[in-house]
């Protein structure tokens, strides 16, 4: 048992990423936000443990009819938000919102698999690795855009250890505030990077004919070598029309980097 939960990491936010949440071509912040109201207020209007679980389902499925990005990626209708204030999205019919009620075998997968299945970011990133993310934000939305982004996550400690000489420790951005306040808005790019193009993308996947494949940047069209952060300029499916926007886009990134090589400061790393 792992000694930490990436799902729902503490009580202002959660992941839903495993079940679907961002499998849109459209996977804006109100976009979901607006489909997760009406499937929580939906379920709280029906009597699902009264049988109108299957009900619930095909309403959802009428209603939800945005293109998404790979079919094969389930869309779970259960997927809700399990807190009243709406900070958390999580399974509609799990039992610890259900008075101890188990009706995760309606769902797709099933409760064995929904109870038990841990995304790659488990296996890819270390309890040290996770705990700044789950430190900067507070949002659910973003939360899960970027908990699941493996190399967002490693390519920012990559890229301040290169500044700084040495290989840091990710915790100690966690101990200084304006250091993690830099982490905070560089996370913050995974939602509002202005280099981000095309709908069919996520992260450095470019969805299309009913796959997937990592979509690299044309560093040979541009007429450069791929820069230190080409990394994480794939992470934020970045396409530049000129060298210009590329150097814009790397400004923004080494700034921040920067500032939170300062922030850190003189210490033992």
């Amino acid at each position: 048992m792992e000694s930490y939960y990436l799902c729902h990491p503490d009580e202002v936010k959660s992941c839903g990423a495993c079940c679907g949440l961002y499998n849109y071509e459209n996977f804006d912040r109100e976009k979901i936000t607006a489909a997760l109201s009406f499937r929580t207020e939906l379920f709280q209007a029906m009597n699902p443990a009264g049988g109108e679980l299957e009900e619930f389902r095909s309403v959802v499925a009428e209603m939800d009819s945005r293109p998404k990005l790979l079919e094969d990626i389930y869309t779970c209708e259960f997927l809700g938000f399990v807190d009243s204030d709406q900070r958390q999205v999580g399974c509609l019919i799990h039992p610890q919102i259900n008075g101890g009620v188990d009706m995760r075998d309606h769902a797709y997968y099933g409760a064995e698999t929904c109870g038990e299945h841990r995304c790659t970011a488990y296996n890819y990133l270390t309890e040290v690795e996770a705990t700044p993310v789950i430190a900067a934000l507070d949002d659910w939305y973003l939360y899960g855009l970027c908990i699941t982004d493996i190399d967002l996550v490693k390519g920012f400690y990559e890229a301040v250890s290169r500044e700084r000489f040495e290989t840091i420790r990710p915790e100690i951005i966690v101990e200084k505030p304006v250091a993690l306040d830099a982490f905070r808005r560089y996370l913050s790019l995974k939602e509002n990077w202005p280099y981000r193009r095309g709908r069919k993308r996520f992260g450095q996947y470019v969805f299309e004919s009913g796959s997937y494949k990592v979509g690299d940047i044309d560093w040979k069209t541009l007429g450069v070598e791929p820069p230190p952060e080409a990394r994480i300029l794939r992470s934020l499916s970045s396409e530049f029309n000129d060298t210009e926007e590329l150097t814009e886009a790397l400004e923004i990134l080494r700034g921040i980097v920067n500032e939170t090589v300062q922030a850190i400061g003189d210490v033992f790393i």
